[in-house]
């Protein structure tokens, strides 16, 4: 019991306590956006993520999550983040204790690391990178002992846990070698121990071993085998993350300043501000006490590889994957604090108040436990479909979501969800449109050649025949926890809210275009930050007439995404915005002129099957000539072709109020009615 009392007055302990009841407390109970589906899906079913596979987090996730009774898998999974980030800020505070010899300096250095805001965003969800940042230090703290007593035996465990952390994520295989670069600075005799480097090189191998999962599970076919990598040639390509590479912002050293800027500008939130201040005090204190060189290498390496790799996303919108830096930077931080404990005398205590204060400023901003939006989405999309349907997924915050809905929760075992945004393209499928349904979770743009369609139903698009209408599905005005301002929000969860609301504009356009209209107004404010969200609202502001907004929501997008768009098309939203302005320069043609234009182009589409095509092309000759008769002729006939009776007869008694006794809609009209009262299909 005393060793117990005696232990818990330590700060680590108490540091590692704080911490993972503050990460706790805020795990969501359902799964969240991004990558937290596919890698709890993973880590329940021994699958493979993304690249570069994560083999230790989806090893040690398949026993964690298998072993704790508690709560949803998903739930689980946080709970395991939340235990690493706990355990690399209680490692933090024990190597600036042990360095600097300041309780004080390494409570303050483990509150900044735990309020940082990449790490508390990663410590209660499930992802990667608090594992990460637990390896790192724990690397550290062994080289913190070789530097002490120049055990080889403490540097050849150092390789080894280099390679152990690189199994979790690549980015330690160029830090691992950068700090053997101070290593060998710090020991330049350490060239001619030949067994010595031997050993140190096969341990760290040794700590790569994790990898071999990759190929042999994959053998097996496990339902997420993301590259498939059982040859050596595709086992390369996901350890290299090669399909990432040409996604990469960095195209030239022109480039490099404007992201070191921005990594730059970063510090001060991730610091803390006067946590900023602190680290040139750690340098200038303790350069020539203790290697700090250690973390400058961390520092380059990190900021260096993803530089070189990032996309505009890793680099500008998230910052989690510096944390290596940050955590390194945090350290040195503490040891300026320990150097200036001595010179603060009774206030140093006031040093406390940096993290403190965090706490209670951040704590709303991370804190997930009513987080239900990526659910509830899935859910009422699952949730809609027809028995027996085929669903091609993709968007990392819809597809890994719905992978843990059914193979984790086994939710609608009798949809076959095809994976779309991991195997690129579609399995060569024989279906009956009607008998066995085919959906899409995002528009596949198919040509007026198309023998099918592909028309919005509830949340996803449906492909039909031309002559069978979609069924109408209703859906809720908002997802669960939306206007809820207690959740907080990402740019992948407005990214998701903007995407519903879109879907929700393009169900309403059918009938009721100018509601449609507002609703994507909705979807393009909630995700004012998303080039490709405010592109896709740019051409459906367009198809329904609005060139003006068409031309703002391309503008932003051009705004964000000054190249190409992510994925294989080369889509530049500034190449769009042109004609679009063009479009708007160029002088109206007459009215009677533009109309029938328009009129004669809804007819084409009417007779090649698509009726969504035809409708936007009448909105465009309504638009020039409202009183044309015809336009209200076509819209009968296309309301009455997808089945919309009550659409039909709107449509005729908009002509007849402008021509009563115009022959053909009168004739029709009766027809309608007739039909109607007698309950005819």
């Amino acid at each position: 019991m005393n060793r117990l009392l005696d232990s818990l007055r330590q700060v680590p302990v108490l540091a590692g306590l704080g911490a993972f009841l503050l990460f706790a407390v805020g795990i969501p109970q359902t799964i969240y956006v991004g990558d937290s589906g596919e890698l709890v899906t993973a880590a329940w079913t021994l699958g493979i993520p993304h690249p570069p596979g994560y083999p230790l987090y989806v090893l040690l996730g398949y026993v964690w999550s298998h072993l704790v009774p508690l709560g949803s898998v998903a739930w689980r999974m946080g709970l395991f983040s939340a235990v690493c980030g706990a355990a690399a800020v209680a490692l933090l505070a024990r190597l600036v204790w042990r360095v600097g010899g300041s309780r004080i300096a390494a409570a303050m250095a483990a509150g900044l690391l735990a309020v940082a805001p990449s790490f508390w965003s990663q410590a209660n969800v499930p992802r990667v990178y608090t594992l990460g940042v637990l390896m790192l230090l724990v690397v550290l703290t062994v080289l913190d002992r070789w530097y002490e007593t120049r055990d080889d035996r403490s540097l050849i465990a150092a390789a080894f846990l280099l390679g152990l952390g690189a199994a979790n994520h690549t980015v330690m295989i160029p830090i691992g070698l950068a700090l053997g670069c101070v290593v060998l600075l710090q020991e330049p005799g350490l060239w001619r121990r030949v067994r010595t480097l031997a050993a140190a090189l096969g341990a760290a191998l040794a700590g790569l071993l994790p990898y071999l999962y990759l190929p042999l599970r994959s053998r097996q076919d496990p339902t997420l085998d993301w590259g498939d990598p059982e040859t050596p040639e595709r086992f390369w390509a996901v350890l290299t993350r090669s399909g990432y590479w040409d996604r990469r912002f960095v195209e030239s050293w022109s480039d490099l300043p404007v992201v070191i800027v921005d990594w730059a500008q970063s510090l001060g939130a991730e610091l803390g501000g006067i946590g900023l201040l602190l680290v040139p005090l750690g340098w200038i204190g303790y350069r020539r006490r203790w290697p700090v060189g250690f973390l400058a290498a961390v520092v380059l390496a990190n900021v260096a590889v993803v530089a070189s790799h990032g996309s505009r996303q890793d680099l500008f919108i998230w910052h989690r994957y510096y944390l290596p830096a940050y955590a390194a930077l945090i350290l040195l931080a503490g040891l300026g604090a320990a150097w200036l404990r001595p010179r603060l005398g009774r206030f140093a205590l006031g040093l406390l108040l940096l993290p403190l204060g965090l706490v209670f400023l951040r704590f709303g901003d991370f804190d997930r436990s009513r987080f239900q939006i990526a659910d509830d989405f899935s859910r009422t999309l699952l949730e809609s479909l027809p028995p027996n349907s085929y669903l091609a997924a993709q968007d990392d915050s819809i597809l890994f979501v719905l992978l843990y809905l059914t193979e984790v929760e086994h939710l609608r075992p009798d949809v076959d969800l095809l994976q779309l945004g991991i195997d690129d393209a579609l399995p060569e499928l024989r279906f009956d449109p009607v008998e066995t349904p085919l959906f899409f979770t995002h528009d596949p743009n198919w040509g007026p050649e198309a023998p099918l369609r592909a028309l919005p139903v509830g949340l996803a698009f449906q492909a039909l025949p031309a002559d069978v209408p979609p069924p109408d599905v209703d859906l809720p005005e908002t997802l669960a926890g939306e206007e809820d301002p207690r959740v907080p929000r990402d740019y992948l969860t407005d990214s998701l809210i903007g995407h519903f609301h879109m879907m929700r504009a393009r169900n309403l356009a059918r009938d009721d275009r100018s509601r449609a209209l507002a609703i994507l107004d909705r979807a393009s404010e909630v995700a004012a930050d998303n080039a490709v969200h405010l592109y896709n609202a740019a051409l459906l502001y367009q198809r329904w007439g609005r060139l003006d907004r068409a031309r703002e929501a391309m503008a932003l997008a051009a705004a964000l995404e000054p190249r190409q768009l992510p994925g294989p098309a080369g889509i530049r939203p500034s190449e769009l915005l042109i004609e679009l302005e063009r479009a708007a320069a160029a002088p109206p043609p007459p009215a009677d002129e533009g109309a029938s234009i328009w009129l004669d182009r809804a007819e084409a589409a009417a007779r090649a099957g698509d009726l969504e095509k035809a409708g936007t092309f009448l909105d465009r000759a309504e638009a020039l000539d409202p009183r044309n008769v015809l336009v209200y002729q076509y819209r009968a006939n296309i309301a009455a072709l997808s089945g919309d009776r009550e659409a039909a007869i709107a449509a005729l008694r908009q002509g007849l109020a402008l021509e009563p006794d115009h022959p053909i809609l009168r004739r029709n009209l009766e027809a309608l009615t007739r039909a109607s009262d007698s309950g005819e299909q």
